[in-house]
């Protein structure tokens, strides 16, 4: 119940948001990350690998599986103060710092993109959700052509989550303005290149060739290669395809709208770049790499921001509030099915004033 109160108190906070100017909505937009930094900073024993993480903070032995950003912030959050929900609530704040500002100042409907977020991002975070805050914040750079910062922000988010070098290459084509010819035969090349199963393959054998297997970001890279992680309530069969109708169904929006917008024409482009590159990674992952799917997660929010740029370029009100209803429905959905994924890790909610123990 709590997770549905909580999804419906986002939800209806955005609501002020549709109907009110971006000054008006300031405060409301400082309510809605309030709550998701207490919902996410008071938690115990709720989220994917709370042991490993709790355990870690505690004794601080086998530090050397982590990357050093996320070493450092556990002793800066020690030396402040040695506890586990002070750690929780400053990595919240931090997180919601960085991707705060930067979707404040690109969404024309800012709580209504933290709802999204949600929807996509369940608020039980670690490093690496701590990277994908800091990338979001390097994407908004892009949209002010600032190459230097976005490379300075992909090492640093690197510091915290050695996948975050992924989001390297989009330097070379954040810009770029693909014809929907283009954009459809790269996502095809893509789902044969994961049905034939050939990626492993020339990554693992480009890792060979360049003799860099033994340093550690590679090394886990090596792991992702070679693991089956199988999680008994998922069909993947059926993720796979969803995900697959999902994508090509969003790249058709997006594009059809691409060339018909007034507001925020830069921007939108900008983040259908960033949601392409997450999709063709998406879309490779399908085959005998799926755990690399996980990479994909730093650029599949970018509808973050363009739904509500797509929002805000409809003129008829029916039209608008269809999008506003649909949407809706689609992120309700997937805040379910990213719930219903891990259920036992999640339900019920414990949080730090009520420490019962997870059957």
């Amino acid at each position: 119940m709590i997770y549905l109160i909580f999804i419906l108190i986002l939800f209806t906070l955005s609501i002020f948001d549709l109907s009110k100017s971006k000054d008006q909505k300031l405060f409301f937009y400082l309510i809605s990350i309030s709550i998701i930094i207490a919902f996410s900073g008071l938690r115990w024993n709720t989220g994917t690998d709370w042991e490993n993480y709790f355990e870690y903070f505690k004794t601080e032995d086998n530090y050397h599986l982590f990357e050093p950003g996320y070493v450092w912030l556990v002793k800066f959050s020690k030396l402040l103060y040695n506890n586990y929900t002070f750690f929780l609530i400053l990595l919240s704040i931090i997180i919601l710092a960085f991707f705060g500002k930067a979707n404040y100042k690109l969404s024309p409907y800012p709580i209504f993109s933290v709802f999204i977020f949600i929807s996509l991002v369940l608020p039980f975070w670690v490093r690496q959700s701590f990277s994908l805050a800091i990338l979001f914040f390097a994407f908004y750079t892009l949209t002010n052509n600032n190459k230097k910062l976005f490379v300075f922000l992909v090492f640093f988010a690197t510091l915290f989550h050695y996948s975050a070098l992924i989001a390297l290459p989009l330097i070379f084509f954040y810009d770029s303005f693909l014809s929907p010819k283009k954009v459809f035969a790269l996502l095809v090349a893509a789902v044969v290149i994961s049905k034939l199963n050939l990626l492993s393959f020339v990554l693992d054998f480009l890792i060979q060739i360049l003799g860099i297997s033994e340093y550690l970001g590679v090394a886990k890279l090596s792991t992702y290669l070679t693991s089956e992680i199988i999680n008994e309530n998922i069909d993947y069969g059926l993720r796979n395809l969803v995900s697959m109708i999902n994508i090509f169904a969003y790249v058709t929006l997006f594009l059809f709208f691409r060339n018909r917008l007034e507001k925020n024409k830069v921007v939108f482009n900008i983040f259908l770049n960033i949601y392409l590159y997450g999709a063709i990674i998406n879309l490779l992952s399908m085959g005998d790499v799926d755990t690399l799917r996980r990479f994909s997660m730093f650029f599949s929010i970018a509808p973050v921001i363009l739904f509500p740029i797509l929002i805000q370029n409809v003129k008829d009100k029916f039209l608008k509030i269809t999008f506003v209803l649909v949407i809706t429905v689609i992120s309700f959905g997937r805040y379910y099915g990213n719930l219903s994924s891990y259920w036992s890790e999640y339900y019920p909610y414990i949080s730090t004033f009520n420490k019962i123990e997870r059957k």
